[in-house]
């Protein structure tokens, strides 16, 4: 960045902030350009050192951002939010607990967008008694139906290894949108727990829930012929079959690629003719299944 001439040192608040939004890419030239704020006399306590916080940990350049931080004096909610967030999506879980820990020593309290990045930290720690312990702080807080805040708790308890945890989460949420199907669906696909993302994948469908792209990139993540035939076999009822053959042809028809989807007449349990029959006759056999 061209150094800047002695008038520019009166440069006005509304100034500064679009000089930061146009460096934002560049974190050296964002470093001048907190050194040129400071010389000015403008407080630090404004929107300008919060945005270069942002701006910072956006970057990824966390030592910097988190001197930044500890300058600031009595950083509110807003400011420990952006830092626990830039540790959590730079994977430094550790540092992003710890700030939390911090924060709450302070007696800062937390709000919604708090915790979504620290209960996601959390879930990369090896201890998952700091996760439960950070529970027990959202619903102190009276913030456990925030749909954010909820749907980070099921995925870090399938984690975990809690699925009854996780599943009870789910059921209870007062409503479930797509984001909160979506990622209980990934998060068993990506734990090995295939036959409860396919499960899910169906009781989706049942609610009316319509997947999209998300949802299949989930599901394609598991050997979809392998544990249908499991599910189907413990679950063998014709409802359970029916949709079971719902959920697999939703998902190859959404899949422009279809690099995971075997076609019906591979599963092992139903030849081709028998699957068409099903899906031909559904609405009466779902009748009779009832």
């Amino acid at each position: 960045m061209k150094s800047c001439p002695k008038q520019a040192l009166s440069i006005t608040k509304q100034a500064f902030a679009s000089l930061l939004s146009i460096h934002s890419p560049h974190p050296n030239q964002l470093k001048q350009i907190h050194g040129l704020l400071l010389t000015t006399g403008i407080s630090i306590k404004n929107s300008l050192i919060t945005q270069l916080l942002t701006s910072l940990t956006v970057l990824g350049d966390m030592p910097y951002a988190r001197q930044l931080f500890d300058e600031m004096h009595k950083p509110r909610a807003y400011q420990w939010n952006t830092l626990i967030k830039g540790y959590a999506k730079n994977e430094m879980p550790t540092e992003a607990a710890a700030v939390y820990w911090q924060m709450h020593a302070l007696n800062v309290r937390p709000d919604p967008f708090t915790y979504p990045f620290v209960v996601k930290a959390c879930a990369e720690l090896s201890d998952s008694r700091v996760g439960v312990a950070v529970h027990v702080h959202v619903l102190k807080h009276g913030l456990e139906f925030v749909s954010m805040v909820r749907t980070e708790l099921m995925v870090m308890y399938v984690k975990f290894g809690d699925v009854d945890s996780s599943d009870y989460l789910f059921d209870s949420m007062v409503e479930k949108d797509l984001v909160a199907w979506n990622a209980l669906i990934a998060a068993y696909a990506q734990n090995g727990l295939a036959v409860n993302a396919v499960r899910l994948f169906g009781d989706m469908s049942d609610s009316g829930v319509r997947p999209d792209a998300v949802t299949v990139v989930s599901t394609s993540q598991c050997d979809m012929a392998m544990e249908i035939n499991i599910y189907l076999a413990i679950n063998g009822s014709v409802k359970e079959r029916i949709r079971c053959c719902f959920v697999l042809d939703s998902a190859t028809s959404m899949s422009p690629r279809r690099p995971h989807f075997p076609e019906l007449h591979r599963l092992s349990i139903m030849d081709h003719t028998e699957a068409q029959d099903i899906r031909r006759n559904a609405s009466k056999n779902i009748v009779k299944a009832n």
